[in-house]
């Protein structure tokens, strides 16, 4: 699916069981579909992909994304509160994009980036998420959580308040302040292994990102959303009932639910 104008895609949510509305194939949008915005939507069969080129001006929140390439020039986009497989580049590096990345959960590979703002987001891979082959340069890596260092896979970059399962190796030409390292998963969240990625008491990380809110997921003035819904009402009971009675009256039951945010 090729998307050449500014279009708003709105589902129900990726975690809403079987009202998730499913993209199975790949998207890619085009820089005339500038301004566009989605929400609720879920790529996940394994081969979905989502493809911005040159896109500016856009918002993806609160959607499940297996693979997202970057190309071209961008400006002012906005990724938020989503939960993300593996992030691309172009590479040559001619990606230049002036977008924030914030709040996601990424559990995949973050590869051939420039200029991108990564912000109180975390980081699931236990392995490298910057890849050795695949260096990224000139990004902004403030208040997120790492299940390991990044430091040796990119360049050019600086480092605000992030925290680390191990330390941090500082290389040339980066820039480090205020990263704190050497803190186990069982030290920083109330039950990672759960999925409960909030921050215990104690932590470090408790309101020590660069805005005076936690580092993480659930920092900034509005934390990620835990039931991952859209901003728009939620059908919290839909109850039907499979056949009609005696006198041809069908039984429904339907609750729906305004979000907040």
């Amino acid at each position: 699916m090729v998307i050449e104008k500014p279009l708003h895609f709105v589902g129900g949510g990726y975690a809403a069981g079987d009202i998730t509305p499913e993209i199975k194939g790949h998207m890619l949008l085009c820089k005339k579909a500038s301004a566009s915005s989605m929400t609720g939507i879920s790529f996940r069969d394994g081969n979905a992909s989502l493809t911005l080129d040159s896109i500016s001006n856009m918002v993806i929140s609160r959607c499940k994304l297996d693979y997202l390439t970057l190309k071209g020039i961008g400006a002012n986009d906005l990724i938020t509160e989503c939960v993300i497989g593996t992030i691309l580049g172009e590479y040559n590096y001619n990606t230049s994009y002036s977008c924030v990345i914030s709040k996601c959960i990424i559990k995949g590979s973050v590869s051939y980036l420039s200029n991108i703002t990564f912000n109180n987001n975390l980081f699931t891979n236990v392995n490298h998420v910057f890849s050795y082959s695949s260096k990224c340069r000139h990004i902004l890596l403030q208040n997120n959580i790492f299940t390991y260092s990044p430091s040796t896979q990119i360049s050019n970059s600086t480092l605000n308040n992030n925290l680390s399962y191990s330390p941090f190796s500082e290389v040339e030409g980066n820039t480090y302040r205020n990263n704190f390292s050497n803190y186990t998963k069982t030290e920083i969240f109330v039950d990672f292994d759960k999925g409960n990625y909030h921050l215990k008491d104690d932590c470090v990380g408790k309101n020590a990102g660069t805005d005076g809110t936690d580092i993480g997921i659930y920092g900034t003035a509005f934390p990620f959303k835990d039931n991952k819904l859209p901003s728009i009402p939620y059908f919290s009971i839909k109850d039907i009932a499979p056949e009609t009675s005696a006198d041809q009256k069908l039984k429904v039951n339907i609750k729906i639910e305004a979000q907040e945010r």
